[in-house]
């Protein structure tokens, strides 16, 4: 049962959303399933990245993850807007 969409009709029809659908659903699950190892490892890198994150702003006492936070906060500014900020000795 092969049914082709016509492209020259625009907006496409309703009818052809579920046949699009139904394509979509099989390709993406059939992707799911043949990579799966590869999504597997890379989920697996991700959660060890969090974890450890999480491990280090819990054992880390709350002032020093702050002060950590707003220099990384101000490096990632200082980067995005090609800004300098003066030093104090600057007149």
């Amino acid at each position: 049962m092969e049914t082709t969409i016509p492209i020259g009709e625009f907006p496409v029809g309703k009818e052809h959303f579920s046949i699009l659908t139904l394509h979509g659903d099989k390709g993406l699950g059939s992707l799911a399933v043949r990579f799966s190892g590869v999504f597997d490892g890379i989920t697996a890198k991700i959660r060890w990245t969090l974890d450890g994150i999480e491990v280090l702003l819990i054992d880390t006492p709350s002032p020093v993850v702050m002060v950590v936070i707003v220099v990384m906060a101000v490096r990632w500014l200082v980067r995005a807007l090609g800004v300098l900020p003066r030093p104090p000795w600057h007149i």
